[in-house]
């Protein structure tokens, strides 16, 4: 698939998306309900995620570079650093 029918497929879906979107945006309340910033912000997060997955946003690399890690003891931080090792 071309970059020009990856980029129309998304541009549809996205229009699509935002109409009805916007309809239900109006009559939850608008800016001030909760639900719609809650929506909003897991709709951009999964966005964030596939434009990354797809290698549209670039990753980054720390290899060969100095990692530090707190809290290496437990939990999260020993995971990374496990990770990292």
């Amino acid at each position: 698939m071309s970059d020009e029918t990856a980029r129309q497929k998304i541009m549809n879906f996205l229009a699509r998306y935002f109409l009805i979107f916007q309809y239900n945006f109006k009559k939850r309340g608008g800016w001030s309900s909760k639900r719609n910033i809650a929506g909003i912000l897991l709709i951009l997060w999964g966005f964030y995620t596939w434009m990354k997955e797809k290698g549209f946003l670039p990753k980054k690399s720390v290899r060969g570079k100095h990692v530090f890690i707190t809290g290496a003891g437990s939990g999260l931080g020993r995971l990374l650093a496990l990770k990292f090792a």
